[in-house]
């Protein structure tokens, strides 16, 4: 059995997988929607990775393998500086919430910076 500090770290992986499953379940509704402004070749592109991204996900849910998201943080820290060069902010830090930049923290949760703003046509904000 697993002792109480060790079922805790487990338990907070999974929920930074459940968080992130959450929010590429957002990019993908806002992607397909059919008013989204983004061009139809971005679109496409992030629903491609978002079907990788969530095979990934599931594959890291069923077996609880936390020593293999390490291309999940990349994604999403790619994909944050992409959001943030498109807002215009890309000179700022992108820091995962977590301590000491653990990378299995940050794989469920958004980057953040001092102040959210949205990016400019997307609808979302990304910070804390």
């Amino acid at each position: 059995t697993l002792d109480t500090a060790s079922r805790d770290a487990l338990n907070e992986d999974f929920m930074a997988l459940r968080r992130n499953q959450i929010l590429w379940t957002i990019f993908q509704t806002d992607v397909a929607a059919p008013d989204s402004p983004l061009p139809v070749e971005i679109r496409q592109n992030v629903l491609t990775l978002s079907r990788f991204v969530d095979k990934a996900t599931y594959e890291r849910l069923a077996d609880l393998d936390f020593s293999r998201v390490a291309i999940l943080v990349d994604i999403n820290r790619n994909l944050a500086t992409g959001l943030m060069a498109a807002s215009g902010n890309a000179g700022e830090a992108v820091a995962p919430q977590g301590a000491g930049g653990d990378e299995t923290a940050a794989t469920g949760t958004t980057p953040h910076r001092a102040s959210a703003a949205p990016v400019r046509g997307y609808g979302l904000s990304i910070g804390a």
